[in-house]
């Protein structure tokens, strides 16, 4: 944030067990609404929630 201090949180974001219908195993099949499934499995990375706060001197 140019020369103003931040304080900077991230924190994972993983795929849960409710999410397999579309994006679990196999890898290509159709999920039920016809796209391709991702091929993952419950607890991995799929993205990073990033938080920055100004800091005040």
């Amino acid at each position: 944030m140019g020369k103003q201090a931040v304080y900077r949180h991230m924190e994972p974001i993983r795929l849960m067990a409710p999410c397999l219908p579309c994006h679990g195993k196999a890898k290509g099949e159709p999920d039920m609404l016809g796209y391709s499934k991702d091929g993952l499995e419950a607890g991995d990375l799929i993205g990073l929630m990033s938080v920055t706060v100004a800091v005040d001197d």
